[in-house]
């Protein structure tokens, strides 16, 4: 909310309808898009709020060189870690 009240532009992401993660494809094509704004900061929440789904620790790492390689930062929101209830493997 602070973001839109200082004029950015909110984007929401594409996400795949079966497992809830994100779209790395789709975020790479949109960070490469030379018709559109530039994107400046990309927003993970981890694990997602409301489902709950927990992002790889591999995929993590994809987002982070994806933000790299386009100049954009990656801001995870791991608020919520420490409240899953499944060992994943998917942490550092």
């Amino acid at each position: 909310m602070a973001l839109q009240m200082n004029g950015a532009r909110i984007v929401y992401g594409a996400t795949d309808p079966t497992t809830l993660l994100p779209d790395l494809v789709w975020l790479r094509a949109r960070l490469s898009d030379s018709s559109q704004p530039k994107v400046k900061m990309v927003t993970l929440v981890n694990p997602g709020n409301p489902s709950g789904v927990t992002i790889p620790w591999d995929m993590l790492k994809e987002a982070s060189e994806v933000c790299r390689e386009a100049g954009a930062w990656l801001v995870v929101d791991n608020a919520y870690e420490y409240f899953t209830y499944e060992a994943s493997g998917d942490g550092p």
